[in-house]
């Protein structure tokens, strides 16, 4: 998550929304909805690099 202001970062995981599911052991990483993606281009890099993310997080045993 590299450069999104701080309104759409809560957007995506809203404080403790996640936190029991983490506790759990349950991996989570909140996306961005494609609509959202669609109305603001800018945030596709932003998207892009949650998804990098994902797959290292993948990849990572």
């Amino acid at each position: 998550m590299c450069s999104i202001d701080p309104s759409t970062q809560e957007m995506k995981s809203p404080p403790g929304f996640f936190a029991a599911a983490e506790a759990a052991g349950l991996p989570v990483l909140p996306m961005l909805h494609p609509a959202y993606l669609l109305r603001n281009p800018a945030a596709k890099a932003d998207a892009w690099a949650d998804l990098l993310a994902l797959q290292q997080r993948l990849r990572t045993p």
